[in-house]
């Protein structure tokens, strides 16, 4: 059998490809020079006075009045500016002219496809509410503003003002100046195509390292290659980009989708896809999509922090499988492709997951495996470093319910871009993304010596959260992966993620950190808000997780991730912990605020009430309300802007009527918010500002969940968080110390956090008032921590 050839196998050098592609035309309709009007092509930094760019004057980026970009307020602008031609970019830029650059650099008009920052509406409450009367419209029908580098231009005189928005709040002009706001970190570097911007910190000159897949396109586009940034100030600012293979290689041969590892010297191996036999063509003679998961793994080295590469490049063999026999290519061309970070492991052995793909160009049937060796970090001669697949044997490790044999998945579930992680305590713990709405997770407590041999896994799971009550006793051996109402079939409640990128990793305290985005689906879409959750090794599951965190957002453009191929880089310095990520064109660095980090790394055992509220409730007694309990939602001034209402009831919801109000603060006509009970015990959240907009209409309430409406249901005490959130504008449940996230995921409910509109002031309601129905609780006039709130509900268990 194929696992009987030799397992470990010794880099090699590299010769160079038998061919290079040509240079891709682009070809489009050229647009008259005297009248620019549609989509073009643009590239290059942001910001005025920029040489590759079509048009020299910026007007706005994201962070400041592009948050509400229309097509006519850019042209607004421009005209106030003096100049006679506008453009508008990405969804958040909006430029200015009289001419452009290069009027026959155009581009196809479904390129200028994102949706203007303004909104184009009302938001929605809900994911699942999408045809609900405060929905955003479509993208077909929203008024577009360009594209990833595609400038859409036209004639300031073209465009009339805006009509009037109707109900809708107006947005906002100013993006909150917080860590989690995607905007505001440190820019690393711009450009047509980035991402998987993974990093290492050098322990002898204490520089920091990333390398990120680049292009002047898009994803999948032309000519990936691979770059390199440098820091010598602790991520404050970065080297100009360094190619990692040679230019010419880099324009004409992919090279994309790399992960960094160091030796013991400080030594980098840039490890990355390379299409080294120029693959273009399908077997049927179909010209290729995308060919960068095509070909081989390559691996350069630099010795000054990747600052230069080494000249020659070697190859990470690994044997072939049944799986890369049976490929789209028969097996002439090997499908891969990894977004692991290298991990070291123990016995000195350096170790990442990738994704063996059966179906051109991510279909089912994929495999997860993992490149292993055990001399990188010392040996002096690259040519030397050997590499071991694991798991030995024919096959790796497939999906959750999907057993091997033909046909291995016929529903073509998809378990894809795994990493491993080497638990404290012996043994790995593996996760990765999937079709299914669920993060997928299995480990095992076999060693690389012993191969990681396949049937030494645990059967494929979900990923799951601890039991917030299992947890107040301090007990991690005895936790079970959820409490049972959460539970799915017969493998557990699993932590929700579209087809998206995660990243999990170790930090210096032995805690783990996980991003993921916790709304399910089983395609690539919404990837806003990124979220963080903390983890613990447990026996039996490998690594169990705390309820989560938003970490990062995007505000107004949904369409964008809110972050992507993250790395999490920890300063050795003051153990600080940085997000590194792109938004597919531009990279940036964040710093998590150590509050956040504080709360997650204690959740598993906080039970005290969190100090800082403003009103307490007793039932039946109305509180004097303070002014600006209750803060406005879409203009934003200060950090953890926003309001909570923590409460608990005595008996459940099961008996109470719909219409129960648990705690209301009414300005009778100047603003509103509240608790009421809703349809089938469930508790709904009322919000109206002072200008009458209501958060959502009655046919699409802001409410539990149907799993946490159960819990509530049941004839016994609970806790009710509701954290309004401005900065993120994202509303969320917490019943008896458990996130709602929407149950499961092929339900209606993709995620149990909610998008709020841009409401106003609230106003200053004369008292809150806590009915009988409620044994009291507290309003905080900021938005708590999911873990503030976990520890609220666990000081009254």
């Amino acid at each position: 059998s194929l696992h009987e050839v030799s397992e470990i196998q010794t880099t090699k050098k590299m010769s160079r490809s038998r061919c290079v592609w040509g240079v891709v035309v682009f070809c489009g309709t050229v647009a008259s020079a005297s009248t620019p009007h549609g989509c073009y092509l643009d590239s290059g930094p942001t910001g005025s006075n920029q040489p590759g760019r079509q048009m020299q004057h910026q007007v706005c980026e994201a962070s400041g009045m592009c948050a509400s970009l229309s097509r006519e307020s850019c042209a607004a602008s421009c005209k106030v500016a003096g100049f006679t031609l506008f453009g508008v970019e990405a969804g958040h830029q909006c430029y200015c002219d009289n001419t452009i650059k290069n009027p026959t650099k155009t581009a196809p008009a479904s390129d200028c496809n994102v949706p203007c920052a303004d909104g184009g509406g009302c938001w929605p409450a809900a994911a699942r509410c999408p045809t609900s009367s405060n929905a955003v419209a479509s993208a077909a029908s929203r008024e577009l503003c360009g594209g990833s580098d595609r400038l859409w231009v036209d004639a300031v005189a073209s465009m009339a003002p805006s009509p009037p928005q109707g109900p809708c709040p107006v947005m906002p002009t100013m993006q909150p100046r917080e860590s989690r706001n995607i905007y505001n970190g440190t820019l690393i570097f711009e450009s047509g195509y980035l991402d998987q911007p993974y990093c290492q910190v050098n322990p002898h000159t204490k520089e920091w390292t990333c390398t990120t897949t680049a292009g002047p396109e898009h994803e999948g586009g032309n000519s990936e290659h691979m770059i390199s940034q440098v820091s010598t100030d602790r991520g404050v600012t970065w080297t100009a980009p360094t190619y990692v293979e040679p230019p010419a290689e880099a324009a004409y041969r992919d090279n994309s989708y790399g992960t960094l590892a160091m030796s013991a010297s400080g030594r980098l191996y840039s490890i990355y896809n390379m299409n080294l036999d120029n693959i273009t063509t399908l077997p049927n003679g179909e010209k290729c999509g995308r060919t960068d998961e095509l070909g081989h793994f390559a691996m350069r080295y630099s010795d000054d922090g990747g600052r230069t590469w080494s000249t020659d490049r070697y190859e990470v063999p690994y044997r072939e499988t049944p799986l890369d026999m049976s490929n789209t290519f028969a097996g002439k061309v090997k499908m891969m492709w990894c977004v692991d970070q290298v991990k070291e492991a123990p016995n000195d052995w350096v170790i990442y997951g990738f994704t063996k793909i059966g179906g051109y160009v991510q279909s089912a049937p994929q495999e997860l495996w993992f490149l292993a060796s055990d001399n990188l970090r010392s040996e002096p001669n690259a040519s030397n470093v050997r590499w071991q697949l694991l798991p030995k044997g024919d096959h790796g490790i497939l999906p959750p319910g999907v057993t091997q044999g033909p046909p291995a998945d016929p529903k073509g579930d998809v378990l894809e871009e795994n990493h491993i992680v080497p638990l404290a305590s012996g043994g790995f713990y593996v996760v990765g993304r999937t079709t299914q709405g669920y993060l997928a997770a299995t480990h095992t407590n076999a060693t690389i010596e012993d191969g990681l041999p396949l049937e030494s896994f645990a059967p494929t799971g979900y990923a799951a959260y601890w039991s917030v009550e299992e947890a107040s006793k301090g007990n991690l051996a005895s936790l079970p992966t959820a409490t049972p109402v959460r539970s799915v079939g017969s493998m557990g409640y699993g932590l929700k993620n579209p087809r998206g990128p995660i990243t999990p990793k170790r930090m210096s305290n032995g805690q783990y950190l996980l991003l993921y985005y916790n709304n399910a689906g089983s395609s690539f879409g919404q990837r806003d808000p990124y979220w963080l959750a903390a983890g613990l090794e447990a026996p039996g599951h490998g690594i169990l997780w705390s309820q989560p965190e938003v970490v990062l957002y995007d505000r107004y453009v949904h369409t964008k991730e809110a972050g992507g191929y993250p790395d999490f880089i920890q300063d050795p310095e003051d153990a600080s912990i940085h997000i590194v990520e792109t938004q597919k064109n531009t990279t940036r660095i964040h710093k998590i605020s150590e509050g956040m980090l504080a709360g997650l790394f204690n959740q598993f055992h906080a039970k005290t009430i969190v100090s800082g509220y403003d009103v307490t409730l007793s039932p039946g007694s109305p509180a004097p309300a303070l002014a600006n309990l209750f803060p406005a939602i879409g203009a934003w001034a200060q950090e953890e802007q926003g309001f909570t209402i923590d409460i608990a009831i005595p008996t459940g919801t099961g008996g109470l009527a719909k219409g129960t109000v648990l705690v209301e603060a009414d300005g009778h006509g100047t603003g509103r918010v509240a608790l009421v009970v809703g349809l089938n015990g469930s508790v709904s959240l009322e919000l109206t500002d002072v200008n009458n907009h209501s958060a959502a209409p009655a046919s699409c309430p802001i409410e539990t969940d149907p799993l946490c409406t159960a819990v509530l249901r049941t004839p016994a005490a609970h806790s009710i968080g509701v954290v309004v959130d401005a900065g993120p504008m994202i509303a969320t449940f917490v019943v008896d110390g458990l996130l709602c996230d929407g149950g499961h995921a092929s339900s209606e409910w993709s995620a149990g956090w909610f998008w709020l509109p841009p409401l106003g002031s609230f106003g200053t309601p004369s008292v809150v008032t806590a009915t009988h129905s409620t044994t009291g609780g507290f309003v905080y006039p900021r938005a708590l921590y999911t873990s503030d709130v976990v520890s609220n509900h666990r000081s009254r268990m």
